[in-house]
């Protein structure tokens, strides 16, 4: 048992996304989705899914149907004002409203994923050294990993 999962292997290639373009299962097409965002310098969030009606997988898992990743910019923050004035923490947001998203659809009887819709468009500057500082990209090095887990198991 391990506690950083399953290593899944790093993409070499140039990389470019499309309406049309192929994934075999829905964790290739994460990550490649996810590569994408960190070679150009922003992180990728899964936003929304949609799952099959009446299609469970051989674990009991419902059937994704369709997915929409979007930049970790998407959206406006909605500040919580329901607390006491005395509990309120003015603060800022990521969040520019960036309206950078793709579209992925699984379609019944197939054995494929794909790109249905992008909007390639951002409305903030994309950082270089996001791989380094991005949280979605914060992660103990393997040598790290090793020691918890041995320290834990």
């Amino acid at each position: 048992m391990s506690l950083f999962g399953s290593e899944i292997p790093t993409i070499t290639e140039p990389l470019e996304l499309s309406i049309g373009c192929r994934f075999d299962t829905w964790i290739v097409a994460e990550n490649t989705i996810k590569e994408y965002g960190k070679r150009k310098g922003f992180a990728i969030n899964r936003h929304r899914v949609e799952y099959s009606e009446n299609q469970i997988t051989n674990l009991g898992d419902r059937v994704v149907k369709k997915r929409t990743y979007v930049c970790e910019y998407f959206g406006k923050y909605k500040p919580n004002k329901m607390k006491s004035i005395e509990q309120q923490h003015n603060k800022g947001s990521k969040k520019t409203d960036c309206k950078w998203h793709v579209n992925l659809s699984k379609p019944k009887n197939t054995d494929f994923v794909h790109i249905t819709f992008i909007h390639p468009d951002h409305n903030h500057e994309l950082l270089v050294d996001n791989a380094i500082f991005a949280a979605a990209f914060r992660r103990f090095d393997i040598s790290i990993m090793k020691e918890i887990e041995h320290a834990v198991v």
